[in-house]
């Protein structure tokens, strides 16, 4: 049975103009509006979720690729006709297949993404509920140096110094839920199905070597204790030793802050935290309505400035008493 090709055509096509016209509904929509801030706080896991939503974006495009080229051979047959088909076929299917592979290996990393991001979601709205006048909690401290980024996920100040908090999300195996316990012997972390963890911990107390320096040059050479703390949201955290870093969950992280005695005096505590404040805010982008916004604005301003002109000089000429 031949297939008229306008409904070869028209089958993937007017899908995609239906989806052009919402999208262009939503353009005008916000080309009428503007956001009424322009930067705000980093929020839990911001650095995370824009890695994730950019490696969504590719996996769309890539999968949306793979539908378009298999229908790629069909369309291709039907106006060049059947002498064409085995070399079609073979271009069909090798385009295919490499956009099938490039979807597959963008997904891949999603899953550990979205499960870090809630992770860090986790603790950081345990950190939130914990905020007063003498502790604050930043989160998503991004770092530029030698090249290479990085990030705090979350710092805490408090009378006594800084947290520099890494949340890391490890999923618990279906074997291991009865015994869902990890124990830190002061130089690795050890996991219930006998794999052990020292990467993380040298990553954490990088950071707070550097943090440290850091709130040393902020503070104009006032010494500042940082304390690198390693969370695994969910699971039962103890230790066995003392090392460097504390290894807690997140219910665990309160404990830390009770008993410390204030160390750091108000000069210092006021510099850090105006410090950190800027450190953790980000610019917005700014919104398609704003320069038109500006525009109308500059050319309100212009015409009332030439009303008012011609008011004053329609009163000169009236009563040259104003003028002199």
């Amino acid at each position: 049975m031949n297939v008229p090709i306008w409904l070869l055509f028209s089958f993937p096509f007017l899908p995609f103009l239906v989806l052009v016209s919402f999208l262009w509904k939503l353009h005008e929509n916000r080309r009428n509006a503007v956001r009424p801030f322009k930067s705000m706080r980093r929020p839990a896991g911001y650095s995370l979720r824009e890695r994730s939503e950019e490696q969504w974006e590719r996996f769309t495009t890539w999968l949306t690729a793979s539908v378009f080229s298999s229908f790629f051979p069909i369309l291709a047959i039907s106006l060049l006709g059947s002498s064409w088909s085995i070399p079609i076929l073979i271009i069909g299917v090798f385009a295919c297949g490499f956009c099938l592979w490039q979807t597959w290996n963008v997904i891949r990393p999603l899953p550990n993404m979205w499960s870090g991001l809630r992770g860090e979601q986790c603790v950081g709205a345990e950190l939130d509920a914990l905020q007063n006048e003498r502790v604050r909690v930043f989160h998503d401290l991004v770092v530029e140096e030698n090249g290479s980024v990085w990030n705090f996920d979350h710092i805490v100040l408090t009378g006594s110094g800084l947290l520099a908090i890494e949340t890391k999300c490890r999923r618990k195996k279906v074997a291991d839920q009865d015994r869902h316990k990890l124990t830190y012997d002061g130089h690795k972390i050890n996991f219930p199905d006998g794999s052990y963890d020292t990467e993380n911990l040298n990553q954490v107390i990088r950071q707070a070597k550097w943090l440290r320096k850091s709130a040393r040059e902020w503070t104009g050479d006032v010494p500042v204790d940082v304390t690198p703390v390693l969370t695994y949201p969910g699971w039962f955290a103890s230790s066995t030793a003392r090392g460097e870093v504390v290894v807690v969950n997140e219910k665990q992280i309160r404990q830390l802050l009770r008993g410390n005695a204030k160390s750091l005096d108000d000069r210092s505590w006021k510099l850090l935290e105006k410090r950190l404040e800027e450190l953790t805010r980000v610019e917005l982008p700014k919104d398609p309505a704003e320069k038109r916004i500006k525009g109308a604005n500059a050319s309100s301003r212009k015409s009332r400035r030439e009303v008012f002109s011609k008011v004053r000089t329609r009163r000169v000429q009236e009563r040259p008493g104003l003028g002199k």
